[in-house]
């Protein structure tokens, strides 16, 4: 998981934001968000071009698309009551283990 607090998400400073990730991370095959303005920008697209990115988007209200990122909010915000810093709230998670029995971490680097 990643984590950022976006005072105004607004579309440029989240297209750095991703770009950030992908030069850290690597490129995804597929990103999914909701319909905000700053998603369905024509920077974003172009953003989404560039990388070779499918960009999808889903409803609030679809619970089957949005599922992963809804258990994970309650999560986090947990974590975030019971640890002063953000980062080690998100260390943890990462290094939590799913119902697989592999951590978020270890799924993301391959690992898994």
């Amino acid at each position: 998981m990643i984590a950022k607090k976006f005072p105004r998400a607004t579309a440029a400073e989240m297209c750095r934001t991703v770009n950030k990730v992908i030069c850290t991370l690597g490129v995804p095959h597929i990103i999914v968000t909701d319909n905000g303005p700053q998603f369905i920008s024509e920077n974003f697209a172009q953003l989404m071009k560039k990388w070779d990115i499918i960009h999808r988007t889903s409803s609030p209200r679809n619970l089957q698309a949005n599922g992963h990122a809804e258990r994970v909010v309650p999560t986090f915000k947990k974590l975030v009551a019971k640890n002063v810093e953000i980062e080690y709230a998100i260390m943890c998670y990462n290094d939590s283990p799913l119902q697989n029995g592999y951590t978020p971490a270890q799924l993301l680097m391959g690992e898994g």
